[in-house]
């Protein structure tokens, strides 16, 4: 079996803090920058230049949690992988998102959402954080971690019981509401060149009386309970990294929704339930 060598893994080791210390700092910046130029895909995509199908950008730009992820899984230290069942949950856990999200989802898509090109530049970016991202998460979980705090009795921490929970109630809702949202697409008969009004509708139901983008709220509880049962600086920053990119995209929709429709409901807030 291939494995890696020893002055590969010292090498990346070495590297480890400072790839996580300045992807904290970009997730920063992006909280800052996204309010100003939202991520050019969807209903908010105003750039021109070259795009590509929904379903291939998805495809390509989350493809690094389905294949990096598992390829390190197997050159990993066997104490941190096969042999350790928290570990190996963990990666379960994450696979199971990703894999709806990667290629169950676009496949799925309703041909309505096919319709809206995704811009390049997207795609390239997002490729390249989930490259970092799964290096931080499973790197230090495979070759890094200490197996005192890593093993089965994690399954009886606090920390689990919480991640847990939230893992499981974020996913719901983010699934949940991905489904209205899809049903709306689904059931859509205006064409691609019909005014905003007439493409799309106010989402109705579940955590849409609250918030404008449930999906959104989901998502980040959902990594943030992940982070927790972690523990640990890179699953820590996952869950900081999916709200600055996410918060400023839910209240940037928020503001297109309240423009689009004269009548959107008053007391809906962008993402978080009764706070923004």
């Amino acid at each position: 079996m291939f494995n890696l060598s020893s002055n590969i893994i010292q090498y990346l080791v070495s590297k480890y803090d400072t790839v996580l210390f300045y992807s904290t700092v970009v997730a920063t910046i992006t909280a800052v920058v996204l309010p100003l130029f939202p991520a050019p895909y969807g209903r908010l995509n105003k750039l021109k230049g070259f795009g590509v199908s929904p379903v291939i950008g998805w495809m390509v730009m989350e493809s690094p949690t389905v294949w990096l992820a598992p390829i390190l899984y197997v050159l990993g230290k066997p104490e941190l992988t096969t042999g350790n069942i928290y570990n190996t949950f963990l990666l379960i856990l994450f696979e199971i998102h990703y894999v709806w999200r990667t290629i169950i989802q676009p496949l799925t898509m309703p041909s309505s959402a096919k319709s809206s090109l995704m811009h390049v530049s997207t795609i390239a970016s997002a490729f390249v954080f989930q490259i970092q991202n799964v290096f931080l998460i499973f790197f230090y979980l495979f070759f890094m971690a200490d197996t005192k705090f890593y093993n089965a009795s994690m399954f009886y921490d606090p920390r689990f019981f919480v991640g847990f929970a939230m893992y499981v109630w974020g996913s719901y809702i983010n699934r949940q509401s991905d489904g209205i949202l899809r049903n709306i697409k689904k059931n859509s008969t205006a064409s691609p060149s019909a005014p905003p009004e007439k493409r799309y509708s106010i989402p109705r139901g579940a955590m849409f009386e609250y918030v404008s983008a449930p999906n959104y709220f989901g998502e980040t509880v959902e990594w943030f309970g992940f982070g927790i049962m972690m523990w640990s600086a890179g699953g820590i920053l996952f869950g900081y990294w999916t709200l600055s990119n996410l918060l400023p995209r839910a209240i940037s929709s928020h503001n297109w929704y309240k423009r689009t429709f004269r009548n959107y409901p008053k007391d809906r807030k962008a993402m978080i339930p009764f706070l923004i």
